[in-house]
């Protein structure tokens, strides 16, 4: 089994259970959040270091598992 961090995209991310999910995955050392998709985009105060996209700019997250 791998020790790298699962890489997570929530999408949702400005409801409440992404940012729930956010707040937990933040607290998890196997989970890795590598962006939150919102409808709007914007700012997620959950979000802190991720980086936030539009539903729309969906095609340009990163890579996620």
């Amino acid at each position: 089994m791998s020790n790298l961090p699962i890489r997570l995209l929530i999408h949702g991310a400005s409801g409440r259970m992404g940012r729930a999910l956010l707040r937990l995955a933040a607290d998890d050392a196997r989970l890795e959040v590598v962006a939150a998709v919102s409808g709007q985009g914007g700012f997620i105060a959950e979000a802190d270091s991720v980086p936030v996209f539009a539903a729309k700019d969906f095609a340009q997250v990163p890579a996620f598992d």
